[in-house]
Parts: C-alpha cells; sequence; structure tokens
C-alpha cells in the first residue's frame, strides 16, 4: 500500500494496481471498521484481511516519550528506523530515518502511546508511501520497539 496525507492521497498498491485513498479514509476504517467501497475492493484485491489490517493500524503501542526519544536517535534506533522504512516511506525514499523519527514522536506525544494509523496520520511529508504486503512486519517492528522500551 503506498499512503500519503490531506490534500494528497494515500496510494494502495500490489503487484497488480495502483489505487488512490485519502488517508481519511483509512483513519476511518482503521476507527470504526467501517469500509468504504474503495478500500473493500482494494483489499479483496490483494487478498488482505480487513481484521488484521484494522488490528495492523490502530492496536496502540505504549512507549516513553524521553526513551523513545533516545533509542530512536541511536545506532539501534537508526536500524529500528530502516526496518520501518522498508514498510513506511517517503516517496522519493530519502530521509526516511528523518521523516519517521518525526511521526513515531510526534505520535507518541500525546498520550505515550501510538498506532500505525497515527504515524501515517503524523508523516512530515505531504505524501507517504506504505507497502500494504508488508504492513504486518510494520506492526510487529513497533511492538519489538515496545518492547525494547520495556513496555
Amino acid at each position: 500500500m503506498f499512503l500519503s496525507k490531506p490534500p494528497s492521497k494515500w496510494y494502495s498498491s500490489t503487484i497488480s494496481f495502483f489505487e488512490s485513498l485519502s488517508v481519511e479514509e483509512l483513519s476511518t476504517f482503521a476507527q470504526t471498521g467501517k469500509l468504504s467501497s474503495s478500500l473493500e475492493a482494494n483489499f479483496a484485491s490483494a487478498r488482505q484481511d480487513p481484521k488484521l489490517i484494522r488490528k495492523y493500524l490502530s492496536e496502540p503501542v505504549k512507549v516513553n516519550l524521553v526513551i523513545l526519544d533516545k533509542v530512536l536517535n541511536s545506532t539501534v534506533g537508526n536500524a529500528i528506523l530502516d526496518q520501518l522504512s522498508q514498510v513506511i516511506h517517503t516517496p522519493s525514499k530519502k530521509a526516511n530515518r528523518q521523516a519517521l523519527r518525526s511521526a513515531l514522536l510526534l505520535s507518541a506525544s500525546k498520550d505515550e502511546q501510538m498506532t500505525l494509523i497515527e504515524v501515517i496520520q503524523n508523516y512530515p511529508t505531504s505524501q507517504v508511501e506504505v507497502d500494504g504486503e508488508r504492513l504486518e512486519s510494520a506492526y510487529r517492528q513497533l511492538h519489538r520497539l515496545q518492547d525494547l522500551l520495556g513496555f
């Protein structure tokens, strides 16, 4: 999947198709479980289970903001950011570490927890690409980060 933020579009792709979706549409799905017709078609074409995708997008990961900041600015944090950027990245695939670091910290700043949908919403560029077939990998990476931070 390829995602982006308003006023841009969220782009979803598999090997055989690209479809533009708004982040708002994806956010509504993550919050309510309600599938728009375009999301439903997208998930069907990609043979993805909407319930699992919703779980990956909306399950919170608890973090301590100060520790998260320190970890993300370390060698270990750079490795985590590099792995996450294989799934969530800028269209140009440049400055991914910085963009993800910013999105993660902003997502955690309100309540010391974050979700993938928040990371997508807080991505600091007008467009963000997300590999939908690897969304589970990003979900697991966030949970590894949570474990690393001791939560």
